[in-house]
């Protein structure tokens, strides 16, 4: 059986609804059953694929983004951007996004920011004319940030998946989050410029600044740590994923008292059976991958697209396409363990820089989790909204754009994502 097949089918399955994990062990579990290799492999292979220190660091930013989002951070994040920008043109929508991509690196979940942050900015931003789609368009821009800005569960599947040091890619994750951002919060600057709403006139008194600045502070040090921690080599990722939970619990139970006992137990099994999810579709996917590269498909299909172009800008456009539509239809762990062992071979022949590679890879599927008709992050913010998808997605057309933008100046200039490393 060869590898292309094995593909057609790991795609059939996965299209009729199996689950990852399942999908993949199927497959597996066929190829071995037509080739008569010893199962003994099987069990080798799982195990060896989670058997990683890097992995420690998995179920460590887990925990303490569930005990973000159950301390309250996210409406002190608010109220810290709203402090600063809310009375520009364009002002709520920079909060929001603002907002959203804090947030949603804290928690490593897209669409628990656009719950999250939508749920706080909605009837803020109705109430000065903006239309809910619109909203829409602008949790789904911000909230898809959590594959890329660090500590993103997809940023460390991907270094754990092809060997590329989870540090290096915190640090070009923060680079391109970033440069994502800033390019959203300049489209909502010239698009506040063009709208007629309703600009922002509460009135901040000394009193108030001083206690949104303590609380937000606060709430600001946890994403501060991570950069610090790991920027400066400090800390290994897994270390500064236990600073930040120990930091997390202290300042959102006893100081902001919005943290239970009941509450960080709840956070700890969430993260458990999320770790548990991501670690069962981790060790199938190695077992796939060794046999992936059991029936050298990697060198074939290398072979086969040097045969038909061997410039290297055409090969990379072609690999961000279909990473870029994959990640309309599947999620971005499943494609980047699926696709690893190809990456992986792809990056070595074409002596690309596996950091800069891996950016623009959780860029693609960054933009597929919003890219209509099948973004995840799209179908959350409709009914967070209640605006109809169709609407939401003719508002993010022009996000998308920047997106698009951003993501071929990043494969033109990769110091954008090497700028720290």
């Amino acid at each position: 059986m060869s590898g292309g097949v094995l593909f057609l089918l790991l795609f059939v399955l996965l299209l009729a609804g199996m689950p990852v994990f399942a999908g993949i062990a199927a497959t597996c579990a066929i190829f071995m059953q037509v080739t008569d290799i010893d199962f003994f492999m099987v069990i080798q292979r799982m195990y060896s694929g989670v058997d990683k220190m890097t992995l420690l660091a998995l179920p460590g930013f887990l925990i303490a983004g569930n005990l973000m989002d159950q301390g309250g951070l996210a409406k002190r994040l608010v109220s810290f951007c709203e402090l600063f920008v809310a009375k520009l043109p364009g002002g709520l929508p920079i909060v929001t996004v603002a907002a959203s991509a804090i947030f949603g690196a804290i928690s490593g979940s897209g669409v628990a920011t656009t719950a999250v942050v939508g749920g706080i900015m909605l009837p803020e931003m109705k109430q000065r004319g903006y239309e809910p789609s619109y909203v829409g368009a602008l949790i789904t821009s911000g909230g898809v940030l959590d594959a890329v800005i660090p500590p993103s569960v997809i940023l460390v599947v991907y270094g754990a998946a092809t060997g590329t040091s989870i540090a290096d890619l915190f640090k070009a994750g923060f680079s391109v989050g970033l440069f994502m951002m800033i390019s959203v919060m300049i489209l909502c600057i010239i698009q506040g410029r063009r709208q007629n709403i309703t600009l922002v006139k509460k009135v901040y008194t000394k009193e108030m600044v001083l206690s949104t600045l303590k609380e937000s502070i606060l709430a600001l040090l946890a994403p501060l740590l991570i950069i610090v921690g790991i920027f400066g080599s400090f800390v290994t990722p897994t270390e500064c994923s236990v600073i930040l939970i120990a930091y997390v619990i202290l300042v959102c139970g006893p100081i902001f008292h919005e943290l239970s006992l009941a509450s960080i137990w709840e956070s700890f099994k969430k993260a458990a059976l999320q770790s548990a999810a991501i670690l069962l579709i981790l060790s199938t996917a190695s077992v796939f991958g060794w046999i992936i590269a059991y029936t050298k498909l990697p060198n074939m299909l290398m072979n086969a697209i040097l045969a038909i172009t061997a410039n290297k800008v055409l090969i990379v456009l072609a690999v961000n396409l279909v990473v870029l539509v994959a990640g309309m239809f599947m999620s971005g762990t499943a494609i980047v363990l699926i696709a690893a062992p190809i990456l992986t071979v792809l990056c070595s022949t074409l002596q690309i820089n596996p950091v800069h590679f891996g950016a623009m890879i959780l860029m693609n599927l960054a933009i597929g989790c919003m890219t209509p008709p099948f973004g995840t992050c799209l179908y959350a913010s409709s009914m967070v909204t209640k605006a109809p998808v169709e609407k939401i997605a003719v508002k993010i057309i022009p996000f998308l754009l920047v997106y698009f933008i951003d993501l071929v100046l990043l494969m033109l200039f990769p110091d954008i994502a090497l700028i720290f490393v």
